[in-house]
């Protein structure tokens, strides 16, 4: 059932910036979503709540729900999900596109996230046979700037009320009287003062610390920077090893990653965690991007490797502090005119360009039972699309 054909340009050598689909309309404001009522909706929208909708989720179930907004920051307003060590009987996962941002369960409330640089999220409920809780709500709010994290108030101290002198009644002299000289009262001697002794200082947390998951596995550090690495050449086979560093509102730079690739990430992979929660599950060869860990006092980064494919591992620089700086935004390269491929006529083809277009070549639809490919070789390579129509299906 082939429909109209796609289309894409493509940039290489510049930025990795993200690209902004286009938007079709103002966004709604203060949607109430349930996986529920709602499950596989995609809606636009700035600010808003979603919930599982059940007073007991059911079991057995695979929900979600798809918000298309800039930048959105999500807060949890209440959670009620089976408890397990690794939140492998009932989850609920934040996924921006395939990436697991986050993977939550038991009766904690998750920490504040913000999706920077992202389009839109997925807030998606699995269920097992077995127990089930009550459930969750979020809210959450997108936009391209968004709020500073607010720092509880200081307490203003209550302004102290001047004093009003006492009118002074002048009272009249009285006439003198011949008395014998009294001698002056002795001057006082000044008071030596009692120097006051300081209390001793709190140790502050070390600073650019190295660590690594060869030799410092199951250690907990408080710090306020530091990198973190696996340790290894080649990082060996059926290993779960993790390092705790202690730190408020940290911010996670990733210098190197190279993890066994798979689809889920379920063979070899790097877990950044809060406590029980997962904020980020890692695999492949592509740096992860970023990640800020606000409201957080610790995180914990964990290697798992099954019994195959081994790679390099990875580093990861950490810093630590009650005020990040903001997240740079890359400028991307303007459009070079290039080459235009199409899969109709060029399948198979591998070309080097610094950038061009891309489309399926048909003058109408699509033809069917077709398989076409092409390869660009080029380094940190952007890609905007300006036509797509291909035939929908839920999973593709």
């Amino acid at each position: 059932t082939g429909t109209t054909a796609l289309a894409a340009c493509c940039v290489c050598g510049g930025g990795r910036g993200g690209v902004t689909p286009p938007a079709t309309g103002a966004p709604t404001a203060d949607v109430a979503l349930s996986l529920k009522d709602d499950d596989g909706r995609t809606v636009r929208a700035a600010s808003g709540s979603i919930g599982d909708g059940y007073a007991t989720y059911p079991a057995e179930e695979e929900l979600s729900v798809t918000v298309v907004g800039d930048d959105c920051e999500l807060t949890w307003t209440a959670f009620d999900v089976e408890e397990h060590e690794t939140c492998g009987y009932d989850a609920v996962e934040v996924l921006v596109g395939a990436e697991v941002r986050g993977r939550f369960c038991g009766g904690d409330l998750p920490p504040r996230m913000r999706l920077e640089g992202s389009t839109e999220f997925t807030i998606a409920l699995t269920s097992d046979a077995a127990v089930q809780g009550g459930g969750f709500a979020v809210d959450f709010v997108c936009g391209t700037t968004l709020p500073p994290t607010q720092m509880p108030a200081t307490e203003t101290p209550e302004p102290t009320a001047a004093l009003t002198p006492e009118p002074t009644t002048t009272a009249p002299v009285p006439t003198p009287q011949p008395t014998t000289a009294t001698p002056p009262p002795p001057t006082p001697r000044p008071a030596t003062p009692v120097p006051l002794t300081p209390a001793p200082a709190t140790p502050a947390p070390t600073t650019d610390v190295v660590l690594n998951l060869k030799d410092d596995d199951g250690r907990t550090v408080r710090a306020t920077s530091g990198r973190i690495s696996d340790g290894y050449a080649t990082y060996p086979s059926e290993q779960d090893r993790s390092v705790t560093v202690l730190g408020d509102n940290c911010e996670l730079t990733w210098t190197s990653f190279d993890v066994e690739f798979e689809e889920s990430c379920n063979y070899d992979y790097v877990e950044v965690m809060i406590g029980m929660q997962t904020m980020g599950k890692y695999c492949g060869g592509d740096l992860p991007a970023s990640l800020r860990l606000e409201g957080s006092t610790g995180f914990t980064i964990a290697l798992h490797s099954d019994a195959a494919v081994q790679e390099s591992g990875f580093a990861v620089d950490f810093v630590c502090g009650t005020t990040l700086p903001p997240t740079p935004v890359p400028t991307p390269a303007p459009p070079v005119p290039g080459p235009t491929l199409s899969l109709r006529d060029d399948d198979k083809e591998a070309v080097s360009a610094a950038s061009g277009r891309i489309v399926d070549g048909y003058a109408g639809d699509y033809a069917g039972d077709q398989k076409h490919a092409v390869t660009v070789w080029g380094r940190d390579c952007e890609l905007s699309w300006t036509a797509f129509d291909v035939e929908f299906e839920e999973s593709c």
